[in-house]
């Protein structure tokens, strides 16, 4: 007999996101949730995932803004 496995909180959360947000346009509300959930990784280096909700998406973004200006100077 096939039993479904259990999902992860971390899976079961970013199914209800995608649920939760049907509307045109949700994409990007979708894609910032995710970013909370899994994290946004070290955009300028060689990691390839991060912990936003250590931070906040919007510190991540003001601290990756402040890098990509102080690698244009």
């Amino acid at each position: 007999m096939y039993r479904q496995p259990e999902l992860q909180d971390e899976a079961r959360e970013r199914l209800m996101t995608i649920a939760n947000h049907t509307h045109l346009g949700a994409g990007f509300e979708i894609a910032l949730r995710d970013m909370e959930i899994r994290g946004v990784g070290d955009v300028l280096g060689v990691r390839q995932s991060g912990k936003t909700r250590d931070v906040g998406v919007s510190f991540y973004l003001k601290l990756l803004e402040q890098k990509i200006e102080e690698l244009q100077s």
